[in-house]
Parts: C-alpha cells; sequence; structure tokens
C-alpha cells in the first residue's frame, strides 16, 4: 500500500475512534518495498489513556494473531515466571474490507540494555532468563492452525525473500555486492540443508515473538512489555539469535574483535540459563545457523535500506552503513567458519577470499 493511501486510511480510523496523535512521539510505518508500506504505528491519545494505534489494510488486526497473543497472556500470569515478556492490553480492534486497526495501551518506560553495544555479563544473563521463561510460557498454550512449514523451509523461505527485496532495493553501485551476499546466502544454505545438519539438530518449529530485541522491548516498574506483540511460527532458538542481530544493529562503532567475543558472550550467557542439558547442547550449534541468517538479512537488506539506527525514513547515514556493513562481514566470516565442515570445503575458501575483497 502507498504512503499516501495508508495516510488516508489513518486519518479515517482516527476519526472514527476519537484518536489523538501524541505531538511529540512520532510513529513508523513499516516497509515492504518502494512506496509500499505495511502499515502504520503511531503514538497518541483516547479517551482510555495513552495508547498506541497500529492501522492498515484489511488484515493487519490478525484476529487470530490477536487470539493467541490473549492464550499468551493468561499462560503468563498462571505460569508466574519472573523475568517474562508482558503483553499491554487490547482497548479496540476493527477488521473491515478496506482498513483494519488495533488499539493498544501505551506502556512508557526504559529499554532493557541502555547500551546494547557495552552490556554486562549479568545484563546478558538476564536477557536469557527473559528468554527461556518466555519459551516457557509460549510452550504450555494451545496452538491455534496448522504448521505449514519446517525450519528448514522457513529459512530457505527468508533467504530468497531477502534476496529478492535486495534486488528492489540494489542500485549499480552496491549490484557487485548483493550478487555476492546473495550467491554466498544461497551456497551456505544449500549446504546446511543438503548435508541435513539442520535435520540432525532437529530444530522444531515453535510459537515466538516476531520482534525480539532490545528495541522492541519496553521495561516499566521491572516488568518486561512487548508493545506490538506479534506472534508467529519461528526455529527453536530463533528469538535469541534475533535479540543478538539486534544488538549488532547497534554495535557498528566497535572494534570487530570486541564484536565476534561479544556474540560469544551472548551465546554463553543463553547456554547457562538453559535449564536442559539437550536443549543447550542443541542451542550452541544451532545458534552460529540462525545468526548466519540474520547477517544475510542486514547485509542484503536491513544496510542497504538504512534500517535504524542507520539511517531514518528519509535517508541512510552512509557512514554508519559502511562501518556497519564491514562489521556484519566479519561476523559473517566469523559465523561460516563455526558451521561443521564448511570451513573445509573449497568453495567455502572461495567466498571467504570474495568477502576478504570487501575488506581492503
Amino acid at each position: 500500500m502507498t504512503k499516501s493511501e495508508l495516510e488516508k486510511i489513518y486519518r479515517k480510523v482516527a476519526e472514527e475512534i476519537g484518536f489523538k496523535k501524541d505531538p511529540v512521539r512520532e510513529g513508523w510505518m513499516p516497509k515492504l518495498g518502494p512506496n509500499d508500506y505495511k502499515c502504520k504505528v503511531i503514538h497518541g491519545f483516547t479517551k482510555k489513556g495513552p495508547a498506541t494505534l497500529t492501522v492498515g489494510p484489511e488484515g493487519t488486526a490478525d484476529i487470530d494473531a490477536l487470539k493467541q497473543a490473549g492464550d499468551y497472556a493468561l499462560a503468563e500470569k498462571e505460569s508466574g515466571l519472573e523475568p517474562c515478556i508482558v503483553l499491554p492490553q487490547v482497548w479496540e480492534l476493527g477488521n473491515y474490507n478496506v482498513r483494519s486497526w488495533v488499539v493498544r495501551e501505551r506502556v512508557e518506560g526504559s529499554r532493557p540494555l541502555l547500551f546494547p553495544d557495552s552490556s554486562s555479563w549479568s545484563e546478558k544473563c538476564k536477557i536469557a532468563g527473559l528468554y527461556w521463561n518466555t519459551v516457557d510460557v509460549f510452550s504450555k498454550i494451545e496452538v491455534r492452525g496448522d504448521l505449514k512449514k519446517d525450519s528448514e523451509s522457513f529459512l530457505r523461505e527468508r533467504i530468497d525473500k531477502w534476496k529478492n527485496l535486495a534486488e528492489k532495493v540494489g542500485n549499480k553501485k552496491n549490484l557487485k555486492k548483493v550478487n555476492l551476499f546473495s550467491s554466498l546466502a544461497d551456497d551456505v544454505f544449500n549446504y546446511i540443508i543438503y548435508t541435513n545438519l539442520l535435520e540432525s539438530l532437529v530444530l522444531e518449529m515453535e510459537l515466538f515473538f516476531r520482534n525480539f530485541g532490545n528495541t522492541d522491548i519496553v521495561v516499566q516498574d521491572g516488568k518486561f512489555y512487548m508493545p506490538s506483540p506479534d506472534i508467529a511460527f519461528f526455529p527453536q532458538f530463533y528469538g535469541a539469535a534475533y535479540f543478538v542481530w539486534n544488538v549488532l544493529m547497534y554495535s557498528y562503532d566497535r572494534k570487530h574483535l570486541d564484536v565476534l567475543v561479544d556474540i560469544e558472550h551472548w551465546r554463553r550467557a543463553f547456554m547457562e540459563k538453559c535449564r536442559n542439558k539437550k536443549t543447550r547442547e542443541t542451542f550452541g550449534k544451532a545458534f552460529y545457523i540462525l545468526l548466519v541468517e540474520r547477517a544475510f538479512g542486514a547485509l542484503l537488506v536491513d544496510i542497504p535500506r538504512g534500517k535504524s539506527p542507520l539511517g531514518t525514513m528519509r535517508e541512510r547515514d552512509e557512514v554508519k552503513a559502511g562501518k556497519s556493513e564491514d562489521m556484519f562481514v566479519v561476523v559473517l566470516k566469523y559465523l561460516l567458519e563455526k558451521l561443521p565442515t564448511l570451513a573445509e570445503s573449497r568453495l567455502f575458501e572461495e567466498n571467504i577470499k570474495k568477502l576478504d575483497k570487501l575488506l581492503t
């Protein structure tokens, strides 16, 4: 949907429900492609108090997803686990042929990590505990609908998605990089799938939050809130890899060696907080694979598009983007070297040489 069409829907819905925009807080519009937007998320006020409105075309208010969120909220209260993700209340929703919206209570607070690129060991352990408790809550709720894909299909589709989006964003200047990253992504995930590396790990698909990063969570009065609780199926441990990727997006100014050390510290924190020995061992191996997918997503889409904090909706910060790209190339190279036997293949050696050229 174009920006003008989305703005038109927003104005109509805001008028209908008596929503007043917060003049201080800016909202955002998740982008699907050039002049193609998914929805508009904006802070404001209703008669009930401070609220966040998510508005867009039909289907923006996913009724099944909202029911799933309700199931999670009930299971979270009954679990008594702390810390754990808490969901804000849904105050109003509508779903019509041409417009759809959800109004949630607005939760104000701070981020879990005030300085994500330099978090302490105790902060990492707290996030890891939050993650595993949240996984435990999801395991207690009934799955709505059929599971239509396995972890291999999920990762394959994600890589194809990043490649397609990269082609739309790409220009002559970065075409060679896009082709290199796309080709390397195909080689890596073909290797992972055809050598049954994922099958040997038995990564099941499970319900979890679509966005589980430091910038997605709000802390208020010691509780961790998820203001936009979009829930879907993901491979096991994907939320942990997503959190680390979100931290890496803010680490572009760090020394590369420090970043790599920090990745291992995060991995160890998640493993130490895991209470099941078998799950802990599987996580230790799967973490690298899942973070590889996130690294390709960053190199193909997030950085070229100037995703926050590498720019604004209007323009990309070229200096930050350049630093971030170099860092993610180093991270990708490091992660690939962690995959069993891949580092020994001739194809891998050739691809690594190509990555090295980007850093010279």
